[in-house]
């Protein structure tokens, strides 16, 4: 599978702008931090890659839409609110002007994993990526993102430990330089990554 190509089929679709939610300031500035470390943007092939997404209060998530991630500012309408994610048929519901962020059944899982756990990042470092295989956090090599089961590999991981906040950052085995940062709070979870960042530079 490609990267930014989408596999979950939309279940039902409310095409209307998002307006300004709660934490998109935060979200935001995170999203742009992370362009500037290039852990987000865009490939040699045109591709936007990596996202962010923050836990709606009235349910769900706010994503990235699909293929915004790499422009320098987004507004609150180029992201798009993930209502419901159904992992065994592999459809969604959302509220947005487009679609959301192929990885969205992955976000929505972690957000299952805990009710405190509150923002989701998603990067890519060839480097990091590479360390967190040889600690062996990591999910199935043979699992593509964008699917049910990363999103089932990503549930059984977690609901093997008792405090999924000591494994704040996971590599995504499958997803070539792909990782997955979160925390209570979008600071949590871009606090949590940079934490770990050095580790792509050790030798």
């Amino acid at each position: 599978m490609e990267e930014g190509i989408i596999s979950f089929a939309i279940a039902q679709w409310q095409q209307h702008p998002l307006d300004e939610f709660a934490g998109y300031g935060t979200l935001e500035q995170w999203r742009r931090i992370l362009q500037q470390k290039h852990l987000i943007g865009r490939d040699t092939q045109g591709i936007s890659y990596g996202n962010v997404s923050l836990r709606h209060p009235q349910g769900g998530f706010v994503i990235t839409s699909s293929q915004q991630a790499h422009l320098p500012h987004l507004a609150p309408d180029q992201y798009t609110w993930v209502t419901h994610y159904d992992w065994e048929a592999h459809t969604l519901c959302c509220v947005g002007t487009f679609p959301p962020s192929s990885e969205s059944g992955t976000h929505h899982t972690l957000y299952q994993v805990h009710p405190a756990l509150g923002a989701v990042l998603h990067v890519h470092n060839s480097g990091l990526w590479h360390y967190l295989l040889g600690q062996g956090w990591h999910t199935d090599p043979a699992i593509a993102y964008g699917t049910a089961a990363m999103a089932v590999n990503v549930a059984q991981l977690y609901g093997a430990i008792a405090d999924p906040f000591t494994r704040p950052v996971l590599a995504m085995g499958g997803h070539q330089d792909g990782i997955l940062s979160f925390g209570a709070t979008v600071d949590d979870a871009g606090t949590a990554l940079m934490e770990v960042l050095p580790l792509a530079y050790s030798s």
